[in-house]
């Protein structure tokens, strides 16, 4: 059986260890949550509202790079890894950006 000091020295340490992970959740956990939700700019509209679509698909597109739509203006684009964008309006993108057009979220 623990005795009083036992249990006393445990909660003591308990909490001398919860502050430390509690800041250290803060500083490196919360901003690399807020990192995941970052938007890049629209190349058409200027707001940085472009959603990347491209890790929600389950077959992968036929051309490599990201896949984004934007938010605020609902254009489609295509980036070849950290290239120009390209406009991802046509018919033939059509597969990628299946059910993620702004006026489908309603």
């Amino acid at each position: 059986m623990m005795s009083d000091w036992t249990v006393s020295i445990a909660v003591i340490l308990a909490v001398i260890l919860a502050v430390p992970l509690t800041l250290l959740l803060e500083v490196v956990a919360y901003p690399l949550i807020k990192w995941g939700e970052r938007r890049t700019k629209c190349p058409s509209c200027g707001t940085a509202s472009l959603k990347n679509v491209t890790w929600l698909k389950s077959n992968p597109p036929t051309r490599t790079g990201s896949y984004h739509i934007c938010e605020q203006c609902g254009v489609r684009w295509f980036r070849h890894f950290g290239k120009t964008w390209i406009d991802a309006s046509g018919p033939e993108f059509d597969g990628v950006f299946v059910g993620f057009a702004p006026e489908d979220e309603e």
